[in-house]
């Protein structure tokens, strides 16, 4: 068979191209069926309600006993070393930013090694916010090689209170579980009518 022979070949209907053509079609069938079951997937959430607050907690999270002024503790299984939070703090007339520097003393009395690493306003989830980025070393837990925590602390007005969304990670493993934290906690809503 020659160069010229093979060529008509594949420009004759039913010859190479066509199985070449229902390839790549069944290559870019699987490629989208992939893409839109990770979509479905990572956009499934439960609705949780919390003292007048309303969060889409991304299904498959593990969710701890929280109580008191903590509405939510919650793990991703996907980010084991990660934590969210979400408390309701009474504001008693403060801005957003005397709230945060008032946590941020009572967790430097918590944790020696506590630090802010850097904080100012923000526009978070739709909100004018204040953002606190802080990290701390971890040796609650009996490791023998104590763990460097990196977290972040957004804070917004909710009523007469202020809510502090929170999510603590791993030195070097934030920057990996923000997309979600920031899905999560665009979800938080207060119910009408409830300022406390």
């Amino acid at each position: 068979m020659t160069v010229a022979t093979m060529t008509r070949d594949l420009r004759r209907p039913g010859g190479a191209v066509l199985p070449t053509l229902l390839v790549l079609l069944l290559l870019a069938v699987g490629l989208v069926a992939g893409w839109l079951l990770r979509t479905a997937a990572e956009s499934a959430t439960s609705t949780i309600e919390r003292g007048g607050i309303t969060m889409d907690v991304p299904a498959g999270w593990l969710i701890e006993p929280a109580s008191g002024d903590l509405l939510l503790l919650a793990t991703d299984p996907t980010a084991p070393d990660s934590r969210v939070s979400v408390a309701r703090i009474p504001a008693e007339g403060r801005s957003l930013a005397d709230v945060a520097a008032e946590q941020d003393q009572a967790s430097a009395g918590l944790f020696e090694s506590y630090r802010v690493i850097s904080q100012g306003p923000v526009r978070f989830a739709g909100k004018e916010g204040h953002e606190v980025r802080f990290a701390l070393v971890d040796s609650s837990r009996g490791d023998p090689v104590p763990r460097v925590i990196e977290g972040l602390d957004e804070y917004i007005a909710a009523g007469d209170a202020v809510l502090r969304i929170s999510i603590e990670a791993h030195s070097g493993e934030l920057e990996s579980v923000l997309p979600a934290f920031y899905r999560f906690a665009e979800s938080i809503t207060q119910r009408a009518g409830t300022g406390s």
